[in-house]
């Protein structure tokens, strides 16, 4: 397993910012509990500060046993104010499986609102609809935390 310190480094002074864990179902138990039901997944970010830019530094999907599956930036990504981006786990796409997540990277210079940070899953089938949202948890803060607003 690669160093974390390595792959997420605290942004430089004067820059806060965060790690965030987004759970992941893109498969889900269903009857007995041995068969799956894969869903496609959205990772939704959202800057919902309304003056600051934000900068993602890492969007990464890991699979139940914490193998990073992909990288989806290959660069930064800034996000300015109230803009939103998402990155999509396709139904067919079994590489997750039912312990999936992201982990999403974020810095800021000065004082902003954090992100807002969500998974929705969806998928159908000849019974109905299935539909799940997860939201973000903060896992590791850098920075001068008074600086972010919450």
């Amino acid at each position: 397993m690669p160093d974390v310190r390595a792959l997420y480094p605290a942004p430089p002074a004067p820059a806060v910012g965060q790690l965030i864990y987004v759970p992941i179902y893109s498969s889900i138990f269903y009857f007995d509990s041995e068969k799956t039901r894969e869903l496609s997944a959205m990772l939704s970010i959202h800057n919902i500060d309304l003056e600051k830019k934000l900068e993602l530094t890492r969007i990464d999907y890991y699979n139940t046993k914490g193998e990073l599956i992909r990288s989806h930036l290959q660069q930064p990504l800034v996000l300015n104010p109230l803009e939103t981006t998402s990155f999509v786990v396709a139904e067919q796409d079994r590489s997750g499986g039912t312990g999936a997540n992201f982990i999403v990277a974020w810095q800021a210079l000065g004082e902003i609102s954090p992100p807002l940070v969500e998974a929705v899953m969806t998928g159908t089938s000849t019974s109905g609809m299935v539909a799940l949202v997860t939201s973000g948890k903060v896992t590791r803060s850098y920075g001068l935390q008074p600086g972010i607003r919450e």
